[in-house]
């Protein structure tokens, strides 16, 4: 057998055992018991567009549920207006002293926060140095100094 033979041989055992779906992906994966599914770009798209539209919709009940619940929590008015408490929330200052009487610093701790002090002794007392809080702060620093019963009245 020449070499143009087996040649010859090996195009005829080729042809007559060639099968189109030899190497098909869909029938390589039937035989492992998979089942391919051929999804077009069409169905892959209206699909994609069903999904965009249903996250849409849960999106949308959301916040109309949001909106609906925070209108029905709201309290309801009767269009008067409506009176805040102020906030008593302590202010901080720094207070600078120099040799200044006890009254003259009770007159800046007063104009400085807003406050009335009571209790005032009759004792000639002065004060040098730079007080830094609140006026409880600084009329505990005063107390605990001087001996004195210095009070903000409420």
């Amino acid at each position: 057998m020449n070499k143009n033979d087996r040649i010859e041989e090996s195009i005829r055992f080729v042809a007559r055992h060639f099968s189109s779906e030899a190497f098909s992906r869909t029938k390589a994966w039937r035989r492992l018991g998979i089942s391919a599914v051929s999804v077009s770009r069409f169905q892959l798209r209206r699909s994609l567009k069903y999904a965009a539209v249903g996250i849409g919709v849960v999106a949308l009940t959301a916040s109309a549920i949001l909106l609906i619940n925070r209108d029905a929590s709201a309290p309801a008015t009767d269009g008067a207006p409506v009176e805040t408490a102020v906030s008593a929330a302590p202010v901080s200052s720094t207070l600078r002293f120099n040799d200044a009487p006890l009254t003259e610093v009770v007159k800046s701790i007063e104009q400085t926060y807003g406050v009335r002090v009571t209790n005032i002794p009759a004792e000639e007392y002065r004060l040098t140095g730079v007080y830094e809080g609140t006026a409880d702060d600084i009329l505990a620093t005063i107390n605990d100094l001087l001996g004195t019963n210095l009070e903000i009245e409420k």
